[in-house]
This record gives structure tokens, sequence and C-alpha cells, in this order.
């Protein structure tokens, strides 16, 4: 059983890292099996979307919601602004959080 879940943003995506706690240890989440792909894949998706966030705001801290939609289309990354609106508190209670955005 799960009892505790972390983010951990590095520098980049490949530094980041989604962690979970069972009584016996702490588990960096890799790939899930196909019976906790449905738990696995909002939490990846909130990650997937934060971390990007974070290396964009990283770049430069002036950027709106418009200008952020804009960088990940040119990147090809596949992030919505309804993706981020609709998981802007859980970015931005990480980005305070950071010491290199916050």
């Amino acid at each position: 059983m799960v009892t505790k879940w972390s983010v951990e943003f590095g520098e980049t995506v490949e530094d980041s890292a989604i962690w979970i706690k069972t009584k016996l240890a702490w588990y960096r989440l890799l790939q899930p099996s196909e019976e906790y792909r449905s738990l696995y894949q909002p939490l990846y998706n909130k990650f997937f979307i934060t971390i990007h966030v974070f290396e964009l705001v990283k770049e430069t801290k002036s950027l709106n919601l418009k200008d952020i939609v804009e960088k990940f289309s040119r990147q090809k990354i596949v992030i919505t602004e309804e993706d981020i609106l609709y998981n802007a508190d859980f970015i931005l209670s990480h980005l305070k959080s950071d010491p290199y955005v916050g």
C-alpha cells in the first residue's frame, strides 16, 4: 500500500521523478504495470506539465500563459492552455516552493 508520494523536480525532465513510499521503502516510479496505469497516469500528467512549465519559467520568469503555450507548440510538446489551467493549483504550489523559481 502506498503511504506517501512525492514529486522531485530536477534541472531537467530527465533529472525529475515521481516517488512513492510503502511501509517497506521509497520507490522511484518508472513505468507502471497495467494494473496501476489508471492511478499513475493522472499523476504523471500533472508532473509532465509542471516540469515543462518549470523549465520555461526558469529560462524566462516573465512569461504569461499564452507565451507558455506558444513555446510548447514550437517545441512540439503537446500541452494545451486547458491542461495548464486544469493543473494550475498544483503547478503554482510547486513553483512557489522552488528556490530557483519562486
